[in-house]
């Protein structure tokens, strides 16, 4: 059986999405390459902003004494 990836929009065999219960056919709606892909430009945004909110906070415990 195939499904169509909502990231790539190819037709793909079930058994490249990811598992997901919460799916009226069981399997999430993107293929697990492009999940993947999905996750490590988040991760790449995270680290950036929370970067940058750990040194905004550091300098402020700094400043105020806490």
């Amino acid at each position: 059986m195939k499904k169509k990836c909502s990231g790539c929009e190819k037709n793909k065999e079930l058994s490249e999405f990811p598992k997901n219960k919460n799916y009226k056919d069981g399997y999430k709606g993107q293929c697990k390459k492009c999940t993947n892909d999905y996750q490590k430009e988040y991760q790449k945004e995270y680290r950036k902003t929370h970067s940058y909110q750990k040194e905004y906070y550091e300098k402020w415990y700094k400043d105020t004494g806490k």
